[in-house]
């Protein structure tokens, strides 16, 4: 089952050190509201400059006290809507679309390459089967 938020839509200034996509209208945090990403796409270029795209527009809320599971066929995204999220991509991928609020932070995708690696391991983190 869903849960929606009250969207309450502001627009977030690109600073000229900021991820490209930082230009995007936000919903305000819940309290409880640990992870939120809106319409997340990744592509994959490869080595021919055919495009591939790997994750397409997912939406996900994840709030405090929730269990969830990423489950699918081999295959299908599940590791590279991860790295997406972490932004671990390898060199020939890039996040095309999408935003991802995490706690107090209205956009991961404007953060800064120095403030990614503090969030990651202490606050975010990936387990691999």
């Amino acid at each position: 089952m869903k849960k929606k938020a009250n969207k309450k839509s502001t627009k977030v200034k690109q600073r000229s050190n900021s991820h490209p996509l930082a230009t995007v209208s936000r919903t305000q945090i819940k309290p409880n509201q640990l992870l939120r990403i809106s319409k997340l796409t990744t592509q994959i270029n490869s080595a021919n400059s055919n495009q591939f795209r790997v994750v397409d527009a997912i939406d996900l809320t994840l709030y405090a006290g929730e269990t969830f599971a990423l489950l699918g066929e081999s295959g299908c995204g599940k590791s590279m809507t991860a790295l997406s999220l972490m932004r671990l991509l390898p060199p020939t991928g890039r996040i095309t679309s999408g935003q991802i609020q995490f706690t107090d932070i209205p956009d991961l995708l404007a953060l800064p390459e120095k403030d990614m690696r503090r969030i990651r391991g202490g606050r975010m983190a990936m387990i691999f089967q």
